[in-house]
């Protein structure tokens, strides 16, 4: 009986990984398929990747789906406040990208050295590590440093930083480009940094950080974008809009999420993304989530 490429996946990651470093080739082949097939990497997300021993997806909100959308528009932005899943998600898609695209190279830039190399220890490498299918992406000869590592498809991740300058990127090539902790990147770095995607086909550049003040360089990129704000509707009719110059302070209840006009209790999943300028979204789609629209945030009294 033939098998689909997701029941496939379902049986490969049962096997021990020496078993699966014979079928390599076909697990690879199978993810792909399944990508192209419904449009998305979620399906393999949680099957090639785990975070503290669980499946990626099982902690991931719908605000975060369209980041794995394989629709890749040229540049992004996601403004997010602290502690939303902002690193982990990026790092995912860094990792799914690099193992779906062979030869595929990312850059990921930060302000400073530190943070760059907890991003790579903290969140690259135990995804890759403790993946289920670990011995299919990674082999002996694949370079596992803290600033650069490789797939056995001989994808590389680059990790690098930009406080002062932007020396150190300079003869990095790359095919898309992260921009993490962009608030404290100095704009003007940028031009001289995306060139290192000079030769590429695909030129992707991936925006992300937290604000902190209405004065940095994020704020003027999140202006260029399509500006997505994730609306709740209400059982009583209302659309709540959760950016702070709307609905935002009037949607903190008590005890948890509420509607700003009839103050009841609203489920913050039952959201959808509306971009106030809906015609930027094929070149630069803008998503901003705040912290308190998320369960593990709104469900807990303590928050």
């Amino acid at each position: 009986m033939q098998v689909t490429a997701l029941e496939y996946l379902k049986q490969m990651r049962q096997l021990p990984p020496e078993e699966q470093l014979k079928h390599s080739k076909d697990i690879i082949a199978a993810s792909q398929q399944v990508v192209k097939d419904t449009g998305s990497m979620i399906p393999v997300l949680g099957m090639l990747l785990h975070i503290r021993q669980r499946p990626f997806t099982e902690d991931m909100f719908p605000q975060f789906e369209p980041l794995f959308s394989t629709r890749v528009p040229p540049r992004s932005i996601l403004k997010t406040a602290r502690q939303v899943g902002k690193s982990s998600s990026f790092a995912a898609k860094t990792i799914i990208m690099s193992a779906m695209i062979p030869f595929f190279q990312t850059l990921t830039v930060t302000p400073q050295y530190e943070m760059t190399r907890r991003y790579s220890s903290n969140y690259i490498r135990p995804m890759i590590e403790f993946s289920p299918i670990k011995a299919a992406v990674i082999d002996t000869n694949c370079e596992k440093s803290v600033l650069q590592k490789t797939l056995s498809n001989q994808s590389m991740m680059h990790f690098s930083f930009a406080f002062l300058n932007a020396d150190r990127v300079r003869g990095i090539p790359s095919d898309r480009i992260h921009f993490d902790e962009f608030q404290d990147i100095d704009c003007a770095f940028v031009p001289e940094i995306e060139q290192t995607m000079g030769r590429s086909k695909w030129r992707i550049t991936d925006i992300s950080g937290t604000p902190k003040t209405l004065d940095n360089g994020i704020e003027v990129e999140w202006s260029k974008s399509s500006m997505a704000e994730w609306f709740i509707p209400c059982e009583c009719g209302y659309t709540n809009n959760p950016c702070i110059d709307s609905d935002g302070m009037s949607m903190i209840g008590d005890e948890t999420l509420i509607c700003a006009k009839c103050k009841h209790p609203v489920d913050g999943t039952t959201g959808y993304w509306y971009h106030e300028h809906s015609d930027r979204r094929n070149e630069y789609v803008g998503y901003h989530v705040p912290q308190f629209i998320l369960p593990f945030h709104y469900d807990n009294k303590r928050n």
